[in-house]
């Protein structure tokens, strides 16, 4: 429903020089996709991942689509993960 959150993160290891980028299809005024937030890892490991995490919105009635695309070091094929996402008029109850 409209003012819904989903919080999407996932693992992110920059030193494999992969990149994670977000794209919207479909209803693209039905949701809202932040921009991705990077959070360091918590060890001082060398190599660890951190996360980046999604902050989507429900905004109006329809269906769109996250993809979530992870970019390869030099470009190269994209390995696109996808996550549909149905927004649901308020109910109105009497």
């Amino acid at each position: 429903m409209p003012g819904e959150k989903i919080e999407l993160t996932l693992e992110t290891n920059r030193t494999t020089g992969y990149q994670w980028s977000a794209s919207t299809t479909g209803k693209k005024k039905a949701i809202r996709v932040s921009k991705g937030e990077y959070a360091p890892p918590t060890t001082v490991l060398v190599g660890a991942p951190g996360t980046t995490t999604w902050m989507i919105t429900a905004r109006k009635p329809g269906k769109a689509k996250v993809n979530i695309a992870a970019t390869p070091p030099g470009g190269g094929d994209l390995d696109i993960s996808t996550l549909t996402v149905i927004v649901m008029k308020e109910s109105c109850e009497d």
